[in-house]
């Protein structure tokens, strides 16, 4: 699947930028907007966090996490995940991304 297939197709003016203090390269991504300087944690064209019921946590990176992990606390349940759930194939079908299933053998 194309990245643009997930994102669609225009003028988008926000590019990931990747923030790290730490000597074993752990880090996390946030966006930054190139022609007004504004940088956010919530990827700019999805729903924000506050909006879709849900917090990031800090949380200490295990070792088997990838080096850009995050923690997503949804509030009304109390469930913790460690993956966007703003973005499952489900929620991404009803924005018109066609979704396609392969196996690797």
């Amino acid at each position: 699947m194309l990245c643009s297939e997930i994102e669609g197709q225009s003028s988008f003016s926000w590019t990931v930028a990747f923030f790290s203090n730490s000597p074993d390269r752990t880090g996390l991504y946030r966006y930054y907007h190139t022609e007004t300087s504004a940088l956010t944690d919530d990827y700019p064209r999805l729903d924000r966090l506050s909006k879709s019921g849900l917090e990031l946590l800090q949380s200490e990176r295990k070792l088997d996490d990838p080096v850009t992990s995050r923690t997503f606390l949804e509030m009304s349940t109390g469930t913790i995940f460690t993956s966007d759930p703003r973005i499952t194939t489900q929620i991404l079908s009803t924005r018109g991304v066609n979704i396609r299933w392969f196996s690797l053998i």
